[in-house]
């Protein structure tokens, strides 16, 4: 069954072209008006784009912190009041839950989850309170999320709301009509902000944003900027095959911090560099579809787990993981695409897409 986000309605009223996406089991604008045009407006720009399909639960209690330091992989103990973090849920393998994004506010912890996975991270959690002070509420269908995505977002948004743009790993808040709306840096895209409030505001902010005259942007031209950026999503790069260290998400563990569920495992796959994949880039002749197999001298290396279009610089791109031992060459490989092989390579690490 495909959702539907509280924007729904307001954005077809401004021409939104639906499609239903099985990474995200929601129906969401593919498009307003050409995808071209709507990636160049984000790469120059700045545009709204409609996150609500993202879950979103809340932790109460004086153990909230702690409880949650205990179940993932970032260490949480030093994070402030207005500040937030991206953490990594392992199940007892080390294997990939979710990775989630933990905002402390005043009043708890609010949590933004994958789409459709709130569910499971809810029951995972409960299944390990037992004497801790911890309540969780999920918030999923009463919270809209919006984004502002862009190089112009920080002027825009200062525009919006008269206050300095959060940095790094802040959050801040203002009010409309005594409720709050919780400001925080972007974690979908680079260069852009995530705007989280009460499903009352709905029609609030998006007078806000339209006030400011910002054109929407549908998934088309995200999941481009997505796979140009090399950020992972779930159901695509992130899932239970996977650990956080295959996956690129270092910045989300912490190698120093007491212990967690599946930590032995990662522990030991980054001391004694056993990770056995990696998740790279690539770029191909041909268009290939997520699932394609990755070939080098006629073996499986790897498996392509996304793909798009780069207007930036005319090419096919893919995410996928690829068996260590074949990421440091930036040497041709081949995909297996429905019989056909299409040549591609690896691109390094470091290289960017402007």
């Amino acid at each position: 069954m495909y959702l539907r986000t509280p924007l729904y309605d307001i954005l077809k009223t401004q021409g939104a072209v639906f499609e239903r996406y099985d990474e995200f089991q929601f129906e969401l604008p593919a498009h307003f008006v050409s995808v071209e045009q709507e990636y160049r407006s984000l790469k120059q720009s700045c545009v709204g784009i409609d996150f609500s399909y993202y879950g979103c639960i809340k932790l109460t209690g004086k153990h909230a912190r702690d409880f949650l330091n205990r179940m993932s992989t970032n260490n949480l103990k030093n994070l402030n009041i207005n500040e937030f973090a991206s953490t990594v849920l392992t199940n007892d393998k080390g294997r990939i839950i979710d990775l989630i994004m933990l905002y402390r506010l005043e009043d708890g912890l609010l949590i933004t989850t994958s789409p459709q996975n709130h569910d499971n991270i809810i029951a995972w959690l409960e299944k390990y309170i037992i004497m801790d002070d911890v309540k969780i509420e999920n918030l999923s269908s009463k919270i809209i999320q919006l984004g502002l995505i862009g190089p112009r977002s920080s002027e825009t948004m200062f525009k919006m709301t008269r206050m300095d743009p959060p940095k790094q790993n802040q959050v801040v808040q203002f009010l409309i009509d005594g409720i709050n709306i919780y400001v925080a840096p972007s974690h979908q895209l680079d260069e852009g902000f995530l705007l989280i409030t009460d499903i009352s505001l709905i029609d609030a902010l998006w007078n806000l944003f339209v006030t400011q005259d910002i054109g929407f942007c549908g998934m088309d031209a995200y999941l481009a900027a997505r796979i140009e950026q090399r950020k992972p999503i779930f159901r695509r790069e992130l899932t239970d095959k996977y650990n956080p260290l295959e996956a690129g998400l270092t910045q989300a563990v912490s190698f120093n911090k007491g212990c967690y569920i599946g930590q032995e495992v990662i522990a030991r796959l980054d001391s004694y560099n056993k990770i056995q994949k990696h998740l790279v880039q690539l770029k191909s002749e041909e268009p290939v579809l997520h699932g394609s197999k990755i070939m080098a001298d006629n073996k499986e290396i790897g498996i392509i787990t996304s793909s798009s279009y780069s207007y930036s610089n005319k090419q096919n791109l893919s995410l996928g993981y690829v068996k260590t031992e074949f990421t440091s060459e930036a040497a041709l490989s081949l995909i297996d695409m429905n019989g056909r092989s299409i040549r591609t390579e690896i691109l390094p690490v470091n290289s960017k897409i402007t």
